[in-house]
């Protein structure tokens, strides 16, 4: 009886290590590339800094602007799906986009701009004393794809304003540009 529990026991156990290594695809080993279903190899396109760093994608045709109170005034810019690298020294190098879904925002912010999205983020705010409109606001952008787009600006009351285009990729890369208005009377 005690030969036949083992067995059982052992039977059982087989069955459920079985089952459990169907269930769970296998990790790559140390050093091997991750492979997609199709059996395509597939890189990691995230590198140090993204999502925190400007990735400089988007540029607007004016810095600075003087309207008068109740004036309108478009600028315009665009956004490339511009590419970037990630690999290792010595290594096999990805060639990456900045790309995929993108919504464009209006913020009001500090005078200076910095490369870091932490820093930025804390900084700005809604876009009070200004009404904007930006055509298109939301597109999927394809790698080395540029999209031009339009801010439509109305200046509501007078003062110096900076007003930040943000980008916000699906991914989580960010990109953006600062004008300066300058609302008078």
């Amino acid at each position: 009886m005690h030969v036949r529990r083992s067995s059982i026991l052992f039977l059982l156990l087989l069955i459920i290590i079985i089952v459990v290594l169907t269930m769970y695809k296998p990790l790559p080993m140390f050093g091997e590339t991750p492979k997609t279903p199709d059996n395509t190899v597939r890189h990691e396109c995230l590198r140090p800094g993204y999502g925190e760093l400007n990735t400089h994608s988007l540029q607007l045709d004016k810095k600075k602007l003087i309207i008068s109170e109740g004036r309108h005034f478009v600028i315009r810019g665009n956004i490339t799906g511009r590419e970037y690298h990630v690999g290792k020294t010595g290594g096999s190098e990805s060639t990456c986009y900045y790309d995929g879904h993108v919504v464009l925002k209006a913020y009001l912010g500090p005078e200076a701009s910095k490369d870091s999205w932490s820093y930025m983020q804390g900084k700005l705010e809604d876009a009070k004393g200004l009404e904007i409109k930006i055509t298109p606001q939301e597109f999927l952008l394809k790698p080395n794809e540029t999209i031009d787009f339009r801010v439509e600006i109305n200046v509501q009351k007078t003062g110096t304003y900076y007003l930040y285009i943000v980008a916000l990729g699906e991914g989580g890369w960010k990109s953006w540009d600062v004008v300066e208005i300058n609302g008078k009377i």
